[in-house]
C-alpha cells in the first residue's frame, strides 16, 4: 500500500500537531531602474566586505576571458604558420570567438554579444554558469582584459557563508541570489536582513538554504520558479463560503499529483479542501474563533493568502519551518529537539504561526499551495524523495531503513537524520501539519501523516 504525505482531517480540535511554518519576505527597498535579484553592493547597498568578494569574483572572470583568448589566438598562430597570408580578424571573427569562447574555451561561463570594435578590441558580455555573474568585458589588441561598466556580481552561497560565518554577523542587507540546478532551472533565493546562515546549511537552493533568527529559530528556502503553477484567478464575482467576502485567488488543483481542490465556497465531493475559504459549520469559524486566530473577519485570511501569493511572486519562493512546531503556543519555537505540539486547536495554532514575524519578515500557518510546492521540490530536486511511498524517510510504524530507527511514535523535532529531506525534517510522519485549508463546512486539511499511521493514495 502507498503512502501520501497529504490526509484530510475531519475536527478542528482533536489529535492535531502543527504545521509548518513560512516566512514571506516583506519589500522594503525599491531601487529604481536595478534588478533587486541582481544588486550586490553598490552605493553602500552591502558591506565593504561584499566590494571585497565582487573585486574577487571580477579577477576571477578576467582570467577565465583571458585565457580562452589566449586559446584562440594560439589557434590563430597554428593555422597561420600553415598560411601566412591569414589575417586575425578574418579567422577570429565574432561568431569564431563566440564559439570557440562557449564550446571550447570558457570554463566557468557563457559569453554573448561578441563584436569588434574599429581599434581592433573584442567586447562582450559574460555569464557565469550558476547566473552569478553578468558582466560586460573588453579585450583589448594587446589582450588584456578588463571588465567593463557597472558589472552585476551576485556572490555564491559559499562566499556569503565565509562572508558571514560567525553567526552574530547577521545579513546587513537583503540579499538575492541566483543559481541554476543541474537540470537547468533557474532558482534563487533571498536572505532577509537580520537573519544568519545556519551551521549546516547547504551551499546550493537545492540542498536547503537553511536560515536563523533572532531567536534561533531555523528556516528553510522553498523555491518556487513558476510561481503561476500554484494559484489561478476568478471570473466574475467570487465569493467565500461565507457567502459575502470577495476573493481573486484560490490555490490550483493538481499541483503535486493528482490531488484536487475546490474552489472557495464549493463544499461538495469528500473532503476535498479548498483556499483560502472559511468554514461555515456552526461553532466552527465563528466571529470569536477567528479572532483567537488572529483574524477579525473572513476578509483577513483572504488579505493573507493574497499577501503570501504577492511574496511569491516576488521572491520566486518562501521560508518552511525547518523542524516541526515546537514549545507552546504561547511560547512557539522551530528549534532541533523540541517538543513537537499535539492536541491543540487550529485556532490557537494557526495564532501561535503569526508569533515569528520580525522586522523584515512576516510568518504564518502554511497554506496548502506552499506544502504542495514544498513536495514538488523535494521530489524533483536535492535529495528527490519519493512523495507517495515515504516509507524511507518518514517517521511511520513502518518504516524501513534508517527511518525505521526508533519509529512509530512521536519524537522531538529533528530526532533521526533520516527523517530529513533538502534540510528539512518530519515533513513525512511523526506529527500531523495543519495547513490552512477548509474542507467541507467543518474541517480543515492536516498533512504529513503520524508516526503511527500511513495512508494510501
Amino acid at each position: 500500500m502507498q503512502k501520501q504525505i497529504r490526509k484530510l482531517k475531519q475536527s478542528n480540535e482533536n489529535g492535531i500537531t502543527l504545521v509548518a511554518l513560512v516566512v514571506t519576505i516583506i519589500v522594503l527597498l525599491i531601487l529604481a531602474g536595478v534588478s533587486i535579484s541582481l544588486v550586490l553592493g553598490n552605493n553602500g547597498v552591502i558591506t565593504k566586505a561584499s566590494t571585497a568578494v565582487t573585486e574577487n569574483r571580477k579577477a576571477t572572470v578576467q582570467e577565465d576571458i583571458a585565457m580562452a583568448w589566449a586559446s584562440c589566438e594560439t589557434d590563430y598562430l597554428n593555422e597561420w604558420t600553415k598560411n601566412t597570408s591569414l589575417v586575425k580578424s578574418e579567422y577570429l571573427s565574432p561568431d569564431t570567438i563566440a564559439n570557440k569562447f562557449n564550446n571550447q574555451y570558457l570554463t566557468g561561463g557563457q559569453a554573448s554579444n561578441i563584436s569588434r570594435e574599429e581599434d581592433g578590441s573584442i567586447t562582450g558580455t559574460y555569464t557565469s554558469d550558476d547566473n552569478n555573474t553578468n558582466v560586460d568585458f573588453i579585450i583589448e589588441s594587446n589582450g588584456v582584459v578588463t571588465i567593463t561598466g557597472e558589472a552585476t556580481l551576485s556572490p555564491t552561497i559559499a562566499e556569503l557563508k565565509e562572508q558571514y560565518k560567525d553567526t552574530d554577523n547577521t545579513f546587513s542587507e537583503k540579499i538575492t541570489i541566483t543559481q541554476k540546478s543541474d537540470d537547468g532551472t533557474k532558482k534563487q533565493v533571498t536572505l532577509p536582513e537580520g537573519y544568519h546562515f545556519a551551521v549546516d546549511s547547504g551551499n546550493t537552493i537545492d540542498e536547503g538554504i537553511v536560515i536563523v533568527d533572532s531567536h534561533d529559530n531555523e528556516w528553510v528556502w522553498v523555491p518556487v520558479p513558476t510561481p503561476s503553477d500554484l494559484y489561478a484567478a476568478t471570473t466574475g464575482d467570487a465569493k467565500l463560503f461565507d457567502g459575502t467576502t470577495p476573493y481573486t485567488k484560490y490555490s490550483k488543483s493538481e499541483i503535486v499529483g493528482d490531488i484536487t481542490r475546490n474552489k472557495p465556497g464549493d463544499t461538495s465531493g469528500d473532503r476535498v479542501p479548498r483556499e483560502p475559504d472559511v468554514l461555515s459549520s456552526t461553532s466552527y469559524d465563528t466571529t470569536e474563533r477567528l479572532k483567537t486566530a488572529g483574524y477579525n473577519s473572513a476578509a483577513d485570511i483572504v488579505t493573507e493568502y493574497d499577501t503570501m501569493i504577492d511574496s511569491i511572486e516576488q521572491y520566486k519562493g518562501f521560508y518552511v519551518g525547518r523542524y516541526e512546531l515546537n514549545g507552546t503556543t504561547t511560547n512557539p519555537t522551530v528549534k532541533k529537539g523540541g517538543t513537537v505540539m499535539g492536541k491543540t486547536s487550529w485556532y490557537d495554532l494557526a495564532k501561535a504561526c503569526k508569533s515569528f514575524s520580525e522586522e523584515s519578515t512576516t510568518s504564518g500557518m502554511i497554506w496548502g499551495c506552499q506544502w504542495d510546492a514544498m513536495l514538488d521540490w523535494i521530489a524533483n530536486y536535492g535529495d528527490q524523495k519519493d512523495i507517495t511511498d515515504s516509507r524511507e524517510w518518514g517517521n511511520y510504524s513502518d518504516s524501513i531503513g534508517a527511518a525505521a530507527n526508533n519509529s512509530g511514535s512521536k519524537r522531538t523535532s529533528g530526532y533521526n537524520e533520516a527523517w530529513k529531506a533538502n534540510n528539512i525534517y518530519d515533513v513525512a510522519g511523526n506529527a500531523w501539519e495543519w495547513t490552512m485549508e477548509a474542507c467541507g463546512t467543518f474541517a480543515r486539511a492536516n498533512r504529513g501523516g503520524h508516526a503511527g499511521q500511513r495512508w494510501s493514495v
